[in-house]
């Protein structure tokens, strides 16, 4: 496992595992940028927990947009 990373939201920040958001980001590239999509096939694919895969998407879409590597 590669640990976490920290990504700024908002006015606070997001912690996630670096390998779950390399996953969130290629998975963004498939569905293009579908949050639905990307949360349920981390859910159901990978075996990410529910409340995990909604930061994920997020952690990736903000990643996507800012040039944040993982």
């Amino acid at each position: 496992m590669a640990g976490t990373i920290t990504i700024p939201f908002d006015q606070g920040a997001i912690t996630v595992n670096r390998d779950h958001l390399a996953t969130a980001l290629l998975l963004r590239m498939e569905y293009g940028g579908n949050q639905r999509a990307i949360r349920d096939a981390l859910v159901n694919d990978h075996g990410v927990p529910a409340g995990e895969a909604i930061y994920l998407t997020v952690a990736a879409r903000i990643c996507a947009e800012r040039g944040i590597e993982p």
